[in-house]
């Protein structure tokens, strides 16, 4: 029987999709609900055949296909067949891709999405992420692919000032205290967006913005869009969070940031700060573990040897003595002993941690 997959009613309504023709509605359809999709809506497909129940050519396929990817609806390498739906996480619910039994499968998936669409996948995922469910498996994900624990903020991180390529117009700004766009970056409507970084300025004068002059930072674009999100969707679900980010973002270049903007972002940051913490404390608790864990199993394996290098006598003593102090006291272990003696596993183990705590070990 084949999977079920589900589109929501606002499919239809969605902004976002008010520009697609009828073929790209069916593309985009298709590339949702066909036999290759999997948890995450970024998965590997065979074009002459995805096309097939439509009664498309891989030509049509593809055809539709680039006119999706050129509206940024999803993204395709037609070499390899490898499809990224954008759509999906607004007909999916997330969360439940990332716990219980499906977990491990999203893991896997993700850890196999091609590397020039990881950084930008884990960030969408993470725009949809309500509770730190996602933020917490995409940890484990990129602390296991790099070798090093990676938190919530390396994931959300700004992408250093000198890897940006040079073709980016970076657009000087200078905030007022009403957040309107200062003279110096021309006439309205002539601004060229800069989806990267705009420089902002920071420097307060009490609660509010310096007008002019003074220190500057840079300060990612994305990031106050991200921390508008954060806000709004503490009090209410946004349906459509591509256009209410859109929305945001369009504010924000036309009319500049204003101190709401800067107070919301600094609470999204310590939230941020907080939620890496939170990690990082994880993270130092469980190594703490482990290093324990690791030396009682070398002190195990060090009573181990000097128990067999004991003499024949001596070592009978040594379990004559864990029968009367240990197993004889618990019915279990009884059960145990009489049917394998030291072989069993249960029984091993607590004879060794005798043999180590009675400090039979510590000499040779």
């Amino acid at each position: 029987m084949g999977r079920q997959r589900i589109i929501s009613d606002s499919f239809w309504t969605d902004p976002d999709l008010i520009n697609l023709t009828t073929e790209d509605r069916m593309c985009l359809v298709l590339m949702m609900t066909n036999q290759d999709t999997n948890i995450i809506g970024i998965y590997r497909t065979v074009w002459r055949v995805v096309g097939a129940g439509m009664g498309w050519s891989e030509a049509q396929t593809l055809l539709a296909a680039r006119d999706l990817m050129a509206k940024g609806h999803v993204e395709i390498d037609e070499a390899t067949g490898w499809v990224w739906v954008k759509e999906w996480w607004k007909h999916n619910y997330i969360r439940g891709a990332f716990v219980g039994n499906v977990k491990g499968k999203a893991l896997k998936e993700m850890s196999q999405i091609p590397e020039k669409w990881k950084r930008p996948a884990y960030e969408s995922f993470l725009r949809f992420d309500e509770d730190g469910t996602v933020a917490e498996a995409l940890s484990v994900l990129t602390a296991s692919e790099s070798g090093a624990a990676k938190g919530y903020n390396a994931l959300f991180g700004q992408q250093p000032l000198e890897e940006i390529g040079s073709s980016l117009a970076r657009i000087p700004y200078r905030g007022h205290r009403d957040g309107l766009p200062s003279t110096s970056q021309g006439a309205p409507g002539n601004h060229t967006p800069n989806h990267i970084f705009t420089p902002i300025s920071t420097t307060t004068q009490g609660n509010g913005l310096q007008p002019g002059g003074g220190d500057f930072e840079q300060v990612s674009l994305e990031d106050l869009v991200n921390a508008a999100l954060w806000a709004a969707e503490k009090g209410k679900t946004i349906k459509n969070v591509g256009g209410y980010r859109r929305k945001v973002r369009n504010r924000l270049l036309e009319q500049g940031p204003n101190r709401t903007d800067f107070e919301t972002l600094s609470a999204w940051r310590n939230a941020v700060e907080k939620a890496t913490s939170r990690d990082d404390h994880a993270q130092k608790t469980l190594a703490q573990q482990e290093a324990a864990n690791a030396e009682i199993a070398a002190k195990y394996r060090a009573a181990q040897i000097r128990f067999e290098a004991l003499a024949a006598d001596d070592r009978q003593v040594a379990i004559d003595e864990f029968k009367r102090c240990v197993v004889e006291r618990s019915a279990t272990l009884q059960r145990f002993y009489a049917k394998q003696g030291l072989v069993h596993k249960a029984v091993h183990a607590a004879f060794i941690q005798f043999f180590s705590d009675a400090n039979r070990g510590d000499s040779a």
